[in-house]
C-alpha cells in the first residue's frame, strides 16, 4: 500500500512474505528515503545506517553491523551480560512485592522492564552500567535519558518544510531551535 505524505510517497509494507521480499531481495529500494532537515540534523548529515543511501557506504555499514553487531556468535558472548541484567530486574521485582507497604498493590512492569533494556543497551554500547543495583540511576545516566528523551522529541516534531517543498525556509527556523538546545 502506498500513501503520500505532502509530496513524499510512503510505501507500506504488510504481511510476512511481502517483508521478507523488501528486506531480502529489494533492500535498496527502502534504503534510498526522502532527506529532510530533522533526519540530516541527527543522523550526522543522513551518514548513518538508517538514513544513508543505498551505495558503497551503506554496504560496509550494514557489512559491519551483521557480522560485528548480530552474528550468533557475538550474541551468544553477551548473553551473561543480558542474563545478569534479568535476573537483576526478577531480584528486583521480588523484593518490590514483598514489601509491607506494597502488599496487595500492583507493580507497574513497565518501569522495571525499561530499566533493563536501558541498562542492557548502555552497557553493551557503552560498557558502563547507569542504573545501579538497587534500581536508581547515577548522574550520567539520567543525562543520557534526557538528552535521548529531548532528541526523540525534536525528532519527532514535523515540519511543514519537510513535506511541501516551497516552505523550506521554515527548515531554518527549525535549526535555530535544535540550536538552542545544543542539539
Amino acid at each position: 500500500m502506498s500513501v503520500w505524505f505532502g509530496t513524499t510517497l510512503t510505501v507500506v509494507v504488510s504481511g510476512s512474505e511481502l517483508t521478507r521480499e523488501v528486506i531480502k531481495d529489494k533492500d535498496w529500494h527502502p534504503a534510498d528515503r526522502p532527506h529532510n532537515c530533522s533526519t540530516a540534523r541527527f543522523s550526522r548529515d543522513d551518514a548513518d545506517l538508517i538514513w544513508v543511501d543505498y551505495g558503497s557506504h551503506y554496504v560496509k555499514v550494514r557489512k559491519v553491523c551483521n557480522i560485528e553487531l548480530f552474528s550468533p556468535k557475538r550474541l551468544e558472548a553477551l548473553r551473561p551480560i543480558r542474563e545478569d541484567k534479568v535476573t537483576a530486574m526478577v531480584e528486583r521485582i521480588f523484593c518490590d512485592s514483598t514489601l509491607r507497604d506494597k502488599i496487595d498493590k500492583s507493580l507497574v512492569l513497565r518501569d522495571y522492564l525499561s530499566g533493563v533494556a536501558f541498562n542492557n543497551i548502555t552497557r553493551l554500547a557503552f560498557g558502563k552500567r547507569f542504573v545501579k543495583p538497587d534500581g536508581s540511576t547515577d548522574e550520567q545516566g539520567i543525562e543520557f535519558k534526557t538528552n535521548v528523551s529531548n532528541g526523540h522529541k525534536f525528532g519527532a516534531s514535523l515540519s511543514l518544510a519537510e513535506y511541501i517543498p516551497w516552505l523550506q525556509w521554515l527548515c531554518l527556523l527549525d535549526v535555530e531551535v535544535y540550536d538552542k538546545h545544543n542539539i
